[in-house]
């Protein structure tokens, strides 16, 4: 399904967007929110989106800040 730029994410779309290969693109691998989301996890950190109607969608990513040093 081709979705225009900024038309958000459709419910029946949502639970797929993170599943590597699937995208709505014509020319899209499907690969970049997958990579995106691991890449995010491997840190400690969580990646989440809010999807607003004929708004566009909304990405959160949260990474926690490393412990400081000893003495530092």
């Amino acid at each position: 399904m081709e979705c225009c730029a900024g038309c958000g994410i459709l419910k029946t779309e949502r639970e797929k967007i993170f599943h590597p290969f699937y995208t709505t693109k014509r020319e899209g691998t499907g690969l970049g929110l997958p990579i995106v989301k691991k890449i995010v996890e491997a840190h400690g950190g969580d990646l989440h989106f809010y999807p607003k109607k004929g708004r566009g969608v909304t990405f959160r990513v949260r990474i926690p800040l490393p412990n400081p040093p000893i003495g530092g």
